[in-house]
């Protein structure tokens, strides 16, 4: 029996060494596949953060555009606008060749113009 024993340990230490190189290799490939995985994470976080970005944006929008025109916050609308604008421009640098990017980029923009139109319309309106 201690014989039979040895033999069957002998045979376990073959196949462990065996193994151990299948395994190195799975688990080499399995690191590979985390690593695309981890890289595909970070790309789609990035597109969602501009959609994120552009329901919040919109949605603000949406909100001031029910605000009465003699009850507009001008500079409180300014100083997010421009928050809006850097947020965006701080956006990886090849969504800007998106539908998405520039539509956004040129509502905050849009925005931000109409907002000094305001301002001079008021100005005018308060001294005339």
């Amino acid at each position: 029996m201690p014989e039979r024993w040895e033999v069957i340990r002998e045979s376990a230490c073959v196949a462990k060494q065996q193994v151990a190189s299948l395994q190195a290799n799975e688990i080499a490939a399995v690191r590979k596949k985390l690593g695309s995985f981890e890289l595909r994470q970070l790309q789609f976080r990035d597109e969602f953060r501009l959609w994120d970005y552009s329901y919040v944006i919109r949605s603000s929008v949406d909100n001031w555009k029910t605000t009465h025109w003699k009850e507009i916050d001008v500079e409180l609308m300014e100083i997010e606008c421009k928050h809006f604008a850097k947020k965006i421009r701080g956006l990886d640098k090849e969504m800007r060749a998106w539908d998405a990017y520039v539509g956004l980029d040129a509502s905050v923009r849009d925005l931000l113009t109409s907002l000094k139109v305001h301002l001079l319309l008021l100005f005018f309106l308060l001294h005339h």
